[in-house]
């Protein structure tokens, strides 16, 4: 399962989503629930490769709902990185267009049928009163670097040399990023999106891991697709492989899988270091042995034929130094 995949599945739980959104979104007041959201087609259209006249595959987005705020509606998109992509801001720009043109095309196929509409409306198939629900995309960075790549789509552009009144003419468009490993407080959280950002922002830190293991007993109790986005953000691809081990009543102990697994480690460390002690003491073993080999032909010679030190190590093809 890839990592896009992994979140994919994690957040098509409407309650999960409903979490992030009243997290992330300022001004929702923690109101957004699991009956305001109606799934979205994630396919943001199709993309044409530059130079070529032939319509590319299309482009799919993490996640995209449509979400209820009393009686208005937005689309909310969240699309999760591993990876800075120092395309970013032209993605989402793109995610927005794409959302919004979708928007469109749905107005102007309800005002073809429309007879009322008469002049610029009836011409451009577009009323004067249609409206579109805003777009936003979230974008949760689950990498251990830095994010070092451009931030908003005048971030990507080059403005040197041109004058002043261009950048302030051309439209910027604003990434909302989350650095999940910079996050300071997921108390907000009422689901196990909580207990997945915690592990994924802590990987790095094997004592203060533990701790939040020790303290949180939900993550003695984790859904499956919540422990698949764990082990593959936060890089224990090996406890996919033995999950089975580890599950009870469909769910799966992280506290006891972490601990076995830092045990085996301990383990593995311990027995990949007698094996290399012992190669390295046969090593020596042999060089010593060599050593005072050669001193005692070196002696031999020395007495037998009467020769110098120097002499007898010539003779032997090694250093002066060896029989000292």
């Amino acid at each position: 399962m890839r990592n896009d995949t992994a979140w994919k599945a994690f957040l098509s739980d409407r309650e999960r989503f409903a979490d992030l959104a009243n997290a992330f979104i300022p001004g929702t007041g923690g109101t957004v629930c699991a009956t305001d959201i109606r799934e979205m087609d994630t396919q943001a259209g199709h993309i044409r490769e530059p130079g070529s006249r032939k319509q590319g595959s299309p482009k799919l987005r993490d996640t995209l709902r449509l979400v209820r705020f009393g009686k208005k509606h937005a689309v909310i998109g969240i699309e999760c990185q591993e990876s800075a992509d120092y395309s970013m801001p032209l993605r989402d720009m793109y995610y927005a267009v794409a959302a919004y043109e979708c928007q469109a095309a749905e107005i102007r196929r309800k005002a073809r049928k429309n007879r009322k509409l008469r002049g610029a409306e009836r011409l451009y198939r577009f009323p004067k009163s249609a409206r579109l629900h805003p777009a936003v995309t979230l974008t949760l960075y689950c990498g251990a670097d830095d994010w070092d790549a451009p931030k908003s789509l005048h971030g990507m552009a080059d403005f040197t040399g041109l004058p002043d009144g261009i950048q302030s003419m051309a439209p910027d468009y604003r990434m909302n990023l989350v650095h999940v490993r910079k996050l300071t407080d997921t108390s907000m959280f009422c689901t196990d999106v909580r207990q997945v950002l915690d592990f994924i922002r802590f990987s790095g830190d094997r004592d203060a891991l533990r701790k939040l293991l020790d303290s949180d007993p939900h993550f003695q109790a984790l859904e499956e697709d919540a422990l698949d986005v764990i082990v593959r953000y936060a890089g224990i691809s090996r406890l996919a492989r033995r999950k089975k081990y580890y599950r009870e009543d469909g769910k799966f102990d992280m506290c006891t899988a972490l601990n076995e697994m830092i045990e085996d480690g301990r383990k593995e460390g311990l027995k990949l270091g007698r094996e290399q002690g012992m190669k390295l003491g046969e090593e020596r073993g042999f060089a010593n042995g060599q050593k005072s080999e050669q001193k005692r032909l070196a002696r031999r010679l020395m007495k037998n034929m009467n020769l110098t030190e120097q002499q007898a190590a010539d003779i032997l093809g090694i250093s002066l130094n060896s029989i000292e």
